[in-house]
Order: structure tokens, then C-alpha cells, then sequence
């Protein structure tokens, strides 16, 4: 289980992240979201990259309000070539300072992925 509070945070959140050593392929990551009293402008998501790379190879869906506990999760495939190590990172979806202010809880549980 995760849980991310944020009080009056503004600045570009990236600081969760798991380097990943995943064969080339189809996967899923699915995973269950839980969020309280959250006020936010951008929201958050969970994005995927080859490591060394500032291109995602794919990005999760946006959280920006609260709700009770869902199951939800995206697909994503790991390149053929070039892309040995992965690397998966809650971010902010924005980069401009003033859509950031983000404040609240996060709760996650249940991260599995799995090739298809």
C-alpha cells in the first residue's frame, strides 16, 4: 500500500518511482485508488518511461477529485529494443507552476502487473 498526503504542495510532483526490468511486450498495470479531501488543478498519474528517456511509453488515468476506493489501471507495452529498464513514476499531469497547487490523500493498493 501507498499513501500520498499533500498539504498546499506547489511544485511539480515526480518523487515516487520504481525502476522496473520488464521483457519486451504487452502488460497490464492495474491497481485499486482511494482519494480524500483532494483539491488539485492538474491531478496525478502514474506515467511509464524507458529509463533515460523523457517520453512516457504510457500514461495511467488522471486522479483529480475524491472518490472512494476504485479499481482501475492502464495497458502499456515495453519496446523491443531499447528499453531494458523501465521506470514507473507518480507525477503531476501538469508542469506549469500555477496548475499544481495540490492538496489531500492518496491511498493505493493492489499494484500488479501482469503480461498479456
Amino acid at each position: 500500500a501507498l499513501q500520498v498526503s499533500l498539504t498546499n504542495a506547489i511544485d511539480y510532483f515526480n518523487n515516487i518511482y520504481q525502476f522496473m526490468r520488464l521483457s519486451p511486450g504487452n502488460y497490464d498495470l492495474n491497481y485499486e485508488v482511494k482519494s480524500d479531501d483532494i483539491k488539485t488543478t492538474g491531478g496525478l498519474v502514474w506515467r511509464i518511461y524507458c529509463a533515460g528517456s523523457k517520453d512516457a511509453i504510457a500514461t495511467g488515468p488522471a486522479l483529480s477529485a475524491s472518490g472512494p476506493w476504485i479499481k482501475t489501471g492502464f495497458q502499456f507495452t515495453v519496446p523491443e529494443e531499447g528499453c531494458t529498464t523501465q521506470l514507473l513514476r507518480l507525477e503531476s499531469l501538469r508542469n506549469i507552476v500555477l496548475d499544481l497547487k495540490m492538496t489531500g490523500r492518496i491511498l493505493y493498493d493492489g499494484m500488479t502487473i501482469s503480461q498479456q
